[in-house]
């Protein structure tokens, strides 16, 4: 992003009101395609009774039984977070879902159906 600068001069030495605002950010600190929630992010295992499960959350793409769904969008009501993703960056959608994941940021836990710890 480029820094911008906002002035109100005064019209004379007498007025009350000078204000200067100078914004600047490193771009280098920002991520456009960053669209998974920050908090979620990283490798998760658990077991649903039969198997171990292991996925990973990227910024840009949940990556589960070596198959990569680049993420859309998200949105979040309190800690449950319902993850979108690109139907079309999967050869075989079938009946294409959104992740549904609740995060307990107590015990660094994610669930659904299945409660998932950070590997």
């Amino acid at each position: 992003m480029s820094s911008g600068t906002n002035e109100n001069s005064p019209s004379d030495n007498n007025s009350n009101s000078i204000m200067i605002e100078t914004i600047v950010v490193d771009s280098s600190e920002l991520n456009a395609n960053a669209v998974t929630p920050v908090p979620l992010r990283g490798t998760w295992v658990g077991n649903n009774g039969e198997v171990d499960i292991e996925f990973t959350i990227t910024e840009t793409a949940i990556i589960t039984n070596d198959q990569t769904y680049t993420v859309a969008g998200y949105s979040q009501s309190g800690n449950t977070y319902t993850i979108d993703w690109d139907v079309n960056s999967v050869a075989n959608p079938g009946n294409p879902q959104p992740f549904i994941y609740t995060y307990s940021p107590d015990t660094d836990e994610l669930s659904n159906s299945i409660v998932f710890q950070r590997k």
